[in-house]
Parts: C-alpha cells; sequence; structure tokens
C-alpha cells in the first residue's frame, strides 16, 4: 500500500471524521481528500507524470 491508498481508504470509512484543525477551519477525511486529489488531477494536466519530482514550499497553516 502507497500513501494515496491510505487516503482512499480513510476518506471511505471515515468520512465526516476531522482530520485537520487550524484555528476555525476545519476539514473532514472526505474534504481533505477530495482536495488532495484535485490537486494531484491538476498537477497531471500540467504534464506531470508518474515519477516526475515536485517540490512544494508552503506556510504552516490549513488555507
Amino acid at each position: 500500500m502507497n500513501l494515496r491508498d491510505y487516503l482512499v481508504k480513510a476518506g471511505l470509512r471515515y468520512p465526516e471524521h476531522e482530520v485537520l484543525v487550524h484555528r476555525e477551519v476545519r476539514y473532514t477525511t472526505r474534504t481533505l481528500v477530495e482536495r488532495i486529489f484535485r490537486v494531484s488531477h491538476a498537477l497531471m494536466n500540467l504534464g506531470l507524470q508518474k515519477g516526475d519530482r515536485v517540490a512544494v514550499l508552503l506556510r504552516n497553516c490549513a488555507t
């Protein structure tokens, strides 16, 4: 199993559990999985392929 498999499994098994809370922002497992897949599909639409590497620099917050 890889990280994707665990996320999908958690999203199906516990869709309404809160998994990320930052101040007033709260994400359920379903919402977080949907956002992750939205970003991954956007990257694939830009031409990234399996095996490509991506670096991400973000602030340490949920928004």
